[in-house]
């Protein structure tokens, strides 16, 4: 299994992911408009997905669109 930074580098090189350095930090935003490569999900947006893991307990649905430090 892959390290989350190995995992979030894997998604700023696919373009699905924008990240910001800020001090010792990064930050992470999620690229609008991104799609899955696959055929069968080139519709969906991943933005979608990725917003499930950066969403605060007890918040709506709707993706983030402030940067979420990671």
């Amino acid at each position: 299994m892959a390290a989350s930074p190995d995992v979030l580098g894997l998604l700023e090189g696919a373009g699905y992911l924008t990240r910001v350095r800020e001090g010792r930090r990064n930050r992470y935003r999620i690229t609008p408009g991104a799609k899955f490569r696959h055929p069968a999900e080139a519709d969906r947006d991943i933005a979608e997905l990725l917003a499930l893991f950066a969403r605060e307990p007890g918040t709506a649905a709707s993706p983030r669109t402030e940067p979420r430090q990671v």
